[in-house]
């Protein structure tokens, strides 16, 4: 059940503007979409635990659960769009950034060839249908 813990709307711009999710190295900008792409994804990747918790922008629960979850898998289409150092895209009425590197078994145009899904666990995380195993951390964008 999607129960994330309240938090009031200056905390989560503060963590946002401050980029709270490069806390515990999490991945670092880079300005191409191609250097988004992990060497060794298992290595590069940290959950939101390892960086030291989810610190921004929540979903209202309603909403999460008429659009988001494994129920409802999509997909991007096109290329997420580079700003500040990260791939955003758009899906169901929020912006996400993608914190963390895509890993090196995907396609390079995994967006427009996999079914996807927004779930939430510790934070937000963005799973392919087809191999819910791995978990790319995501934030909500205000």
């Amino acid at each position: 059940m999607y129960a994330p813990p309240g938090r009031a709307p200056h905390e989560a711009r503060e963590w946002h503007q401050g980029n709270g999710w490069q806390r515990q190295g999490g991945w670092g900008r880079h300005d191409r979409w191609e250097d988004h792409r992990a060497r060794d994804w298992h290595g590069e990747h940290r959950g939101w635990g390892q960086r030291g918790g989810y610190g921004g922008y929540y979903i209202p629960r309603g909403r999460y659960e008429r659009r988001f979850g494994p129920e409802h898998p999509f997909r991007i289409y096109r290329q997420p769009v580079i700003y500040q150092g990260y791939p955003r895209f758009s899906y169901g009425g929020s912006s996400f950034l993608i914190v963390d590197p895509y890993p090196e078994s995907w396609p390079v145009d995994w967006y427009a060839r996999s079914d996807v899904y927004v779930g939430y666990d510790d934070g937000y995380y963005l799973y392919s249908q087809s191999d819910p195993s791995i978990a790319l951390a995501i934030t909500v964008m205000p």
